[in-house]
């Protein structure tokens, strides 16, 4: 059973990999601190919806599992909880 949130999950990364190359841009041509804080919010926003993305991807893989590996899904789940928490 796949996780058909990736193609999104993947999305939200390029995205977040094109802000960080702008914040790398904007230190390079000395740009004020206050434009690249905003650079790096928007990098943030990426990765935590990119990771809520996962999460949920995640829980519905789970639901739609068989009974019998719906343990090791679980399983899963709480170690992906952890690593974000």
């Amino acid at each position: 059973m796949g996780y058909h949130l990736r193609p999104a999950v993947r999305d939200r990364m390029a995205r977040a990999s094109g802000h960080l190359d702008a914040v790398i841009r904007m230190l390079d041509a000395d740009e004020p601190y206050t434009d690249i804080l905003l650079q790096l919010m928007a990098v943030r926003g990426a990765l935590e919806k990119a990771t809520g993305l996962i999460l949920e991807d995640m829980l519905e893989s789970m639901v739609d599992a068989p009974k019998a590996s719906q343990d090791r899904l679980i399983q899963a789940i709480r170690e992906g909880i952890r690593v974000v928490s």
